[in-house]
């Protein structure tokens, strides 16, 4: 009997091996395919190995091109030039397009490199799409609730709301859950996909809760670091293909992938305002509030001065300027002046240059691409227009 039950054991190990090793050598693609097939034929727990599986390869994949792209956007003129000759010898206005053309190779040599064979550099956008709507997290609750593991059921679905907040049918489900497994609690359920900032933003919170300022100042200066970093690679995953369902001339083309990009930026601010499903649309500039407060606390008056303006120049708050005017009053800021003390800090200053820009370029589009119905009107340049007649930019 002892050694019928080894040798099961020995199978299984054998088995879990063999099935690891089979996922590894599959793109996340093929991956959810058999997935979603397995959810299909009510194989429930294949459907839950293969779909952790596509979303492991699916963030593996997008780690990738994001390094790729960050390294390949460093690209300049022809100082990194892997074409023959430059084109800038022949026309200086040929330069954007050089390092365009720079770019694009650097890009498809990167992903060649550093995908693997199996991997499609060019996925199916309907299959990404319903990674980033997280359709994924909805096949993985309802697996897990067919074999009985409510816990993991209810993190999952938990997850999928996190993003899709208004799904009645996912509300519901997370609800059933709950009240099937009343050891389950809502405050300890488990976004699968939170980023770091939301963690360390949390953490800073209850460290000021708590008026552990120490905790306060570390936990909220590092996620102001990780919150940069998911804006940059937010605005990076903005550079994705785009469908204009008609061919337009060269122009016309360029004008609308440029903004439908640009669109897809500046709504970066957006998607990382929401933590687990709670909106805080100040939640960059309220980490310098915190931080002020904190700093002050430990008598650091020139990184509290620094925060405080930080802060004043993202958001408007009438609270944070009644602590300003405290500050003026302080005999070291009167002895030296307001402008050595209150100077934002660099990384504030070039997030909100960048706001600004993105917010500057989509509202002149906005305002110059109206024409009315007159086609004789010629005061301006036409805009592109889909084959329903509607306005792209």
């Amino acid at each position: 009997m002892k050694l019928i039950s080894i040798f099961f054991l020995l199978c299984l190990a054998l088995h879990g091996s063999k099935s690891k090793e089979a996922t590894k050598r599959k793109s996340y693609e093929e991956l959810y395919v058999i997935a979603k097939n397995s959810y299909l034929a009510n194989d429930w727990r294949n459907c839950i190995t293969y779909m952790k599986a596509s979303l492991a390869a699916f963030a593996n994949h997008r780690r990738i091109v994001k390094d790729c792209r960050m390294g390949c956007d460093a690209l300049e003129g022809t100082a990194n030039a892997n074409l023959s000759a430059s084109l800038i010898g022949y026309d200086e206005t040929m330069r954007f397009y050089e390092t365009l053309i720079n770019q694009t190779l650097c890009m498809m040599k990167c992903k060649r490199r550093k995908l693997g064979s199996y991997e499609n550099p060019h996925p199916d956008p309907s299959i990404v799409r319903e990674f980033n709507d997280r359709l994924t997290y909805d096949y993985l609750q309802s697996c897990y609730h067919k074999i009985d593991e409510l816990k993991n059921a209810a993190n999952a679905a938990f997850t999928h709301l996190a993003l899709n907040h208004e799904s009645t049918v996912m509300q519901d489900n997370l609800k059933f859950y709950m009240e099937k497994d009343t050891s389950l609690k809502y405050e300890e359920l488990v976004n699968l996909e939170t980023l770091s900032y939301v963690k360390s933003f949390r953490e800073g919170i209850d460290a000021y809760e708590k008026k552990d300022f120490e905790s306060v100042i570390r936990f909220f200066e590092i996620g102001v670091k990780e919150y940069l970093d998911a804006w940059r690679v937010c605005r990076l995953n903005c550079d994705k293909p785009f469908d204009m369902g008609w061919f337009p001339d060269f122009m016309t083309s360029t004008a609308n992938h440029f903004t439908y990009c640009l669109r897809c930026k500046q709504k970066c601010v957006t998607q990382l305002a929401n933590l687990d499903g709670e909106y805080y649309h100040d939640i960059f500039p309220l980490m310098y509030h915190h931080l002020q407060f904190a700093y002050y606390k430990k008598n650091d008056i020139r990184k509290s001065t620094e925060a405080l303006e930080s802060y004043l120049i993202l958001y408007d708050s009438e609270e944070v300027s009644t602590n300003k005017k405290y500050f003026l009053d302080l005999p070291e800021i009167k002895a030296t002046g307001e402008k050595e003390w209150f100077v934002p800090r660099k990384e504030a200053l070039e997030y909100l240059e960048v706001i600004k820009r993105d917010n500057d370029l989509i509202q002149s589009i906005e305002d110059n691409f109206k024409f009315d119905d007159d086609p004789q009107d010629k005061d301006g340049p036409l805009p592109p227009e889909t084959d329903s007649g509607k306005t792209e930019l």
